[in-house]
């Protein structure tokens, strides 16, 4: 008997022999019970990994659709939301051109009144006031309007609008028409500044948070 043939087996059964050499190991085969058994076992085998069933692969169709729920989800957007949002990032800067405004105002008033008492400006009093022995030119010019001709009478008759008095009176003249007002403009815009910061904080917290439960609930969605 020859030399087995097992090298040509796999080709045989594939069917890839061909002429002679088919001719030959089909003769061997009858002849030699080695090398039929490896072919039975070949064939045995060949058998079983037809019937295992081939693995189920995702469709490039389904695989798109989990991909896409995987994703940040980002809705469409209204125009009325887009101005809302617009105007709600207007407000920082709104609160910023009034701290300017606000804030260039004192500036000028204080330039004003530097520039009055060097007397760069005619500051000579329209109308004179009685009050004794104190003279009107230098009194404030709070003390000087006739709605308050009564109240500086007044003071001026107790005593307190000469000397210390009168010194205390402009700077309460100063204080409450420049120092006082700016003081309390600039207050109020911080408030509403640290009020628009701390919604602001609180939407985006709750933005983050809703991106979270969203992107959580997609595992289940696609089982």
């Amino acid at each position: 008997m020859s030399e087995h043939v097992t090298q040509w087996l796999s080709a045989y059964q594939d069917g890839e022999l061909r002429g002679g050499k088919r001719h030959h190991v089909e003769t061997h085969l009858a002849e030699c019970e080695v090398c039929q058994a490896a072919l039975d076992d070949l064939q045995g085998l060949s058998t079983l990994l037809h019937e295992v069933l081939a693995p189920e692969f995702t469709s490039p169709e389904r695989l798109s659709a989990q991909v896409n729920l995987r994703l940040p989800r980002v809705h469409a957007q209204s125009i009325e939301h887009k101005v809302w949002e617009a105007g709600w990032w207007l407000i920082p800067v709104s609160l910023l051109s009034v701290w300017m405004l606000v804030t260039a105002v004192g500036w000028i008033g204080d330039f004003v009144s530097a520039a009055n008492r060097w007397g760069l400006f005619d500051t000579t009093a329209v109308g004179m006031i009685d009050m004794g022995p104190v003279q009107v030119e230098t009194l404030p010019a709070w003390l000087v309007s006739e709605s308050s001709a009564e109240w500086a009478g007044a003071l001026s008759g107790l005593g307190l609008l000469q000397g210390d008095g009168l010194a205390w009176a402009t700077r309460v003249e100063s204080f409450a028409r420049n120092t006082l007002p700016l003081f309390v403009w600039q207050v109020a815009i911080a408030v509403l500044y640290l009020g628009w910061l701390a919604i602001w904080w609180v939407r985006h917290t709750r933005q983050e948070e809703g991106q979270l439960l969203d992107v959580s609930g997609l595992p289940s969605k696609m089982n």
